[in-house]
């Protein structure tokens, strides 16, 4: 993050705020030039940023940097990192779940992780017979470890 976003966050949580995080982009239009997406591209190519354009179907170009992009961007970062839908609602100032859920996009590493923090599901073997009892083995342990299941159907018996 850029040290002057951490100098304004750190600034509102000192001296709090009543408004909007960055009140002078709420007066700005929604699109066009004088818009807050044009506003963002000048930035961009003030910072000497490429904006990534590309061509789209017959002479129209597009930004692949765009105002837009860095909703998704921001959406599916907060996502990753594992942040609460909730927190990342207000953030983005979504106030539907299935807008926001069209800019949340979820790296494969987040899905591993989130299925890596499901239980082990293990198979135990029979339990061994209690020792002196009838049909048990003179050195009887409490039983084996539990085996993992296998990750792959077993192969059929060779015969």
């Amino acid at each position: 993050m850029h040290f002057h976003v951490i100098e304004h966050l750190n600034y509102l949580s000192q001296f709090g705020t009543d408004g909007y995080l960055c009140p002078t982009l709420v007066k700005r239009v929604a699109g066009g030039r004088n818009g807050l997406p044009g506003a963002f591209n000048r930035i961009v190519l003030k910072a000497e940023i490429d904006p990534g354009v590309v061509d789209g179907k017959g002479i129209r170009k597009f930004r692949q940097r765009t105002f837009h992009s860095l909703r998704h961007s921001f959406t599916s970062a907060l996502a990753n990192a594992g942040i609460a839908e909730e927190v990342r609602m207000k953030l983005t100032g979504h106030s539907s779940k299935p807008v926001h859920h069209g800019y949340t996009h979820l790296e494969l590493s987040a899905l591993k992780n989130a299925v890596g923090a499901l239980p082990l599901f293990t198979r135990r073997e029979p339990a061994a017979t209690p020792a002196g009892a009838p049909g048990a083995s003179p050195a009887s342990s409490p039983g084996p470890e539990p085996q993992a299941l296998p990750t792959s159907a077993p192969s059929a018996p060779s015969r």
